[in-house]
């Protein structure tokens, strides 16, 4: 009977020695996965930090050299380079007008927007730049006819991007709202027509 209570105490001894190495080897693993984790870790923001510089070191180059070809455009060059800096889009509903100016929209509320985006590169001197915001004070006034009555005003501004235009809380199926752009806006906007339909489903 002693025996037979050695033995147990020497299998549950050899039982508890073996878990806890089992266990130290567990801590073990666990450890050299962190640490092969952490090393991918540092390795990846090094390669994103060198990626960093290479496009940093690469739109320095782009930005040199595109200035250095503006300086040598004539007026009329700066002129259309001044203008394709600065892009207006006239949208229904956040949807863009087709270049027919007609657009099919749900009945309910209808929003039109006419935002102006500044690209934000400083290629041109100022005054150059100026130069290609379309004329008057404000760009809103490029839009003619509109029945202001029942629109609300709105618009958003932001850095690089502004929007202003008008919003119809109820507009009917089968209606349809007409209303007119300047020539200059047209132009700027690559459409074929002054006149804008809307017409509800």
């Amino acid at each position: 009977m002693k025996k037979l209570c050695l033995i147990l105490i020497a299998l549950g001894i050899f039982s508890l020695v073996g878990c806890s190495e089992e266990s130290v080897g567990e801590k073990d693993k666990d450890l050299i996965v962190k640490d092969e984790a952490e090393l991918e870790v540092d390795a990846a923001e090094i390669d994103l930090q060198a990626e960093v510089e290479y496009l940093d070191e690469r739109n320095q180059y782009l930005l040199t050299t595109i200035n250095n070809l503006t300086d040598n455009l004539s007026d009329e060059e700066k002129l259309q380079f001044s203008k394709n800096q600065i892009i207006y889009e006239l949208s229904i509903n956040g949807e863009p007008i087709p270049e027919n100016g007609q657009i099919i929209v749900e009945e309910g509320m209808v929003e039109i927007l006419l935002s102006e985006l500044r690209l934000g590169y400083d290629f041109l001197p100022e005054d150059w730049l100026e130069k290609g915001i379309i004329s008057g004070k404000n760009y809103i006034n490029h839009l003619l006819n509109i029945d202001t009555l029942n629109w609300t005003l709105i618009g958003s501004d932001g850095t690089v991007n502004t929007s202003r235009g008008y919003q119809s809380a109820n507009i009917n199926s089968g209606q349809q709202v007409t209303f007119e752009i300047t020539d200059e806006l047209r132009e700027r906007l690559r459409i074929d027509t002054n006149l804008i339909q809307i017409k509800m489903k």
